[in-house]
């Protein structure tokens, strides 16, 4: 009964943190409660961008490695891996040829990560699947 939700863009974030909430939608009380928040720091030097507001699109555990994935498809898109204990473990560019407007992910029960891209101006919205992570352009 209980979703883990990140934040696009809380108040409560400034440019250097992201946040977690969890949602129990069978509580009655229809409250959130703050998971973990991450310093965005270590990201945001690994990319050179130290003036990018982070603002997620997609977030999802791999089954496997019970590692937290989250989108970022705003402007820069990139992927940011975090450990389970949320230490941040790394980052990706994402080409913009190929991952055109990237706004949701999950993974099959093998590990293998799925982002679907929304149609973006021209084209069609996309499926991407990727079974091995040197597919993504660093």
């Amino acid at each position: 009964g209980t979703i883990v939700l990140v934040c696009k863009s809380c108040e409560a974030d400034d440019k250097k943190k992201l946040s977690l909430y969890t949602y129990n939608y069978k509580d009655s009380s229809r409250s959130y409660t703050k998971l973990i928040s991450f310093d965005v720091t270590p990201i945001l030097e690994k990319l050179g961008e130290e003036n990018l507001k982070i603002k997620p699109s997609a977030a999802a555990v791999n089954p496997v490695t019970k590692d937290l994935y989250i989108l970022n498809s705003t402007g820069l898109q990139f992927l940011m891996i975090f450990s389970p204990a949320g230490e941040f473990k790394a980052v990706y560019k994402l080409d913009p040829v190929i991952y055109k407007q990237t706004e949701g992910m999950t993974f099959t029960a093998a590990g293998e990560l799925i982002i679907s891209n929304e149609s973006h101006k021209e084209g069609s919205a996309q499926l991407l699947v990727m079974k091995d992570k040197k597919k993504l352009v660093k």
